[in-house]
């Protein structure tokens, strides 16, 4: 009975390290994220994950990644999102124009601006 609790705890432990709980929040590196998808038949998807000292997303066609952009695009420097709900919105635009076959997918200042993304 206590080989089983031993292994049980060992077991837990992994889960809890493994899926990023009990980090520090001053994250130096990307973690795994939300899914998010504007349609449901749709390839692609959006992914919200944790980069540096914010937010960025994936974008995942067939479950590939296709972009991974740790930081708001179209402003110059490396900022990342400020907030999940930013980085989810600009990453659900870039969805819906893939969807509508606008390749590449680029995003505007003027579009980070409407969406209110602060930067």
């Amino acid at each position: 009975m206590q080989t089983s609790s031993f292994n049980l705890l060992i077991i837990t432990a992994l889960l809890f390290f493994s899926t990023g709980c009990g980090t520090s929040s001053n994250r130096s590196t990307e973690t795994a994220g939300v899914e998010y998808t504007t349609q449901p038949d749709s390839v692609f998807q959006a992914v919200v994950v944790v980069s540096g000292n914010g937010w960025g997303y994936r974008i995942t066609q067939n479950k590939s990644v296709i972009i991974n952009q740790p930081t708001i695009p179209a402003i110059n420097g490396n900022q990342a999102f400020k907030s999940e709900a930013e980085a989810r919105s600009v990453a659900m635009l870039v969805v819906e124009k893939l969807n509508r076959g606008h390749m590449p997918p680029s995003v505007t200042v003027k579009e980070l601006d409407s969406l209110g993304i602060t930067y």
